[in-house]
């Protein structure tokens, strides 16, 4: 097996094991007996063991001089789009991923472990700008922002959740001028990257059997039928499939997840086809790409021909014959085109940035999912109900024989839903998602969980404290997340410098429109109402407020729900700033065959596309756009 810096992070993930299991042993409120963490020592030993057998490196340290395309990212979109593409033998296609080859890391494997991913290697790092009065639980008021740096990029390092949003998401970016990007155009790339595992009912129209992406339902255990009960309670219909023809309702949840393993663009679309295709796709890592090459002819056309990366500490260049296809993400993609010269000429030229295209667009129309995680216990629950620290001991087994079991399947659940006096005039886009989560915790594995996300110190001082002297040293039974998904608010992506090494400022202007906080707040009054259902109440459920920042509130008024609504957190959904439209639109970069407004041979094919959020996580449209891109892109060059 070729050794390269993929390996690089075996001593950290050793020290995350080592970490877990030493506070297991010596930890004061947890009853976890040293036969049980010998038992956890040997699994993860296990485990490594297994996922590094598996790995095969499908690298090359340095790329040619020459290929037809590129595409600078080797993230959830970028693979699917060289995979696509290599697809044709007179094509040869090369990738360059800034990350780390993604191998027997059990973060970017095992789902339960996909927490620890940031800050590690595997996370690009960024923050964002202090937001006053917002994010008031972390420091300086500074919200990590996760990001994949790895290959399979966030689709490596996220939480799996595949959900494709509403149909209204997609023709409305159709209405905007983006000719074929309505919802019954798009569908057939969705139905083209799945395969389909689902044992509860779908609707099988919308799903696919025959792509590389399997996905399935999250296993069901007693407290997720708990919250389903509890939604119909209070008025909102069952459905049997969220990514089906109805969206509105609650749903067991979906996820890119096999036999208990994440399936990334990675695994799905590059490893088992690289071996058979190494003599035209090519895949770099550790390659952080600096900028775009560009020449401007005679006539005035500006057109990519290649681009400039730095590897161990060399600056290298490679020449695209056809296209450079940009699929660097939500951040990084409008951070390469201002330092290639393409953005705000004012911004460029305080940076002293020669100005190949001015396009006001790139960097702006940022929009992110905000969302406020909810704690909550439950006193009537029996084994099995949540998944806990016995719950996954128990499932081990079954997790490495059959891949099931919480490791891999946690149970989740979600309520699609309108609230009072909805500002949204159609009728099957919701306002908030609400995310059901059974799984409990103790303080000292939720401490654990977010020591490296930004929390001030001692914040859930208080809360750790109470679960100890009241509930057996159980801090939460459950956690629902409650997620505006049409958020009004508009932030940017900017310069820091004109250093490529230096990441961008990114100011996501949280709730600097009013209706964001309003809709937030009803969201959340939405889910502790719960609480009062019958379905709750027989599992004698009880908020967990984790935190004493909204106890000068009165509990259940409006200003009580805002002030919950604004403690945190962004949920790593950014999007839209490398707008698609229509020529006419000043905010737009690309227009709908995803060219870059002004460059030739340039394309965008990520997040950043989209012209606004959509109603569900960003995973799955991500595959969609990649799926998209290659038929647009052959399209042009197999006339």
């Amino acid at each position: 097996m070729p050794k390269d810096k993929s390996f690089t992070n075996e001593q950290e993930i050793f020290n995350l094991f080592r970490d877990l299991q030493l506070r297991m042993i010596f930890s004061d409120v947890e009853k976890m007996t040293i036969l049980q963490s010998s038992i956890l020592i040997l699994i993860s030993s296990f485990v490594s063991f297994q996922l590094y057998s598996r790995y095969i490196s499908i690298t090359i340290e340095l790329p040619d001089e020459e290929y037809d395309f590129i595409i600078v990212g080797g993230g959830t979109t970028g693979n699917v789009v060289a995979s696509r593409l290599s697809e044709e033998t007179s094509f040869k296609v090369l990738i360059l991923e800034a990350g780390s080859e993604d191998g027997f890391d059990p973060r970017l494997n095992i789902p339960i472990f996909s927490p620890f991913n940031t800050r590690s290697q595997n996370d690009w790092g960024y923050e964002s700008e202090s937001q006053p009065g917002i994010f008031y639980l972390k420091n300086n008021n500074v919200e990590l922002l996760t990001r994949g740096k790895t290959l399979g990029g966030s689709s490596a390092a996220n939480f799996q959740y595949y959900m494709r949003g509403s149909p209204s998401d997609y023709d409305s970016w159709e209405s905007e001028g983006n000719v074929g990007w309505g919802f019954e155009s798009v569908l057939k790339y969705f139905i083209k990257s799945e395969r389909s595992d689902h044992v509860f009912p779908v609707d099988k129209e919308f799903h696919g059997k025959d792509g590389p992406l399997h996905i399935k339902h999250h296993e069901k255990i007693p407290l997720t039928d708990v919250f389903l009960n509890a939604t119909k309670e209070i008025g909102l219909k069952h459905i049997s499939d969220h990514n089906g023809k109805d969206i509105i309702g609650a749903a067991l949840m979906q996820t890119s997840v096999k036999n208990g393993i994440r399936q990334s663009s990675s695994t799905a679309y590059l490893r088992h086809f690289a071996k058979q295709r190494k003599d035209r796709l090519h895949i770099v890592a550790d390659a952080h790409v600096t900028q775009i090459l560009i020449k401007e002819r005679k006539d005035g056309i500006k057109s990519a021909t290649g681009v400039e990366f730095i590897k161990n500490g060399k600056t290298i260049s490679v020449n695209a014959k056809k296209e450079v296809i940009l699929s660097a993400g939500v951040y990084g993609t409008p951070h390469i085109l201002m330092l290639s010269g393409i953005g705000p000429a004012y911004h460029l030229q305080e940076h002293g940035i020669n100005v190949i295209k001015d396009l006001h667009g790139v960097g702006s129309n940022y929009q992110d999912h905000i969302a406020r995680p909810l704690y909550f216990y439950a006193r009537n629950l029996s084994f099995g109900d949540t998944s806990g620290n016995e719950e996954i001991f128990s499932s081990i087994p079954g997790w490495i024989w059959k891949g099931t079991g919480p490791l891999g399947n946690i149970g989740g659940a979600l309520a699609n839903f309108k609230v009072k006096d909805s500002k949204s005039d159609v009728d099957d886009t919701p306002d908030i998602q609400a995310i059901f989560i059974p799984i409990k915790s103790e303080p000292f594995f939720f401490d654990l969980m977010i020591s490296n996300w930004n929390y001030k110190q001692d914040v859930f001082k208080h809360e750790y404290e109470r679960a100890k002297q009241e509930r057996n040293s159980v801090l939460f039974s459950y956690m629902v997340e409650a997620i505006l998904l049409h958020p009004k608010s508009r932030g940017n992506v900017r310069l820091k410098s004109s250093n490529p090494l230096d990441k961008p400022r990114i100011d996501p202007k949280v709730f600097s429109h009013p209706d964001d906080l309003i809709t937030l707040a009803e969201g959340v009054k939405w889910i502790m109402n719960l609480t009062s259902t019958k379905a709750f109440a027989n599992v004698e459920a009880e908020f967990v407020p984790m935190h004493t920042e909204c106890d000068d509130k009165i509990h259940g008024s409006d200003e009580y729900y805002k002030c919950i609504s604004t403690g945190e957190a962004s949920l790593f959904h950014g999007c839209c700033t490398a707008k698609m439209g229509s020529f006419d639109d000043s905010d737009a970069v690309v227009d709908s065959q995803l060219r870059v407004f002004g460059v030739k041979h340039l394309r965008i094919a990520d997040s950043s596309i989209m012209p606004h959020q959509i109603s569900a996580g960003p995973q799955a449209t991500c595959f969609m756009i990649g799926e998209k891109a290659a038929e647009l892109i052959k399209e042009t060059h197999l006339k």
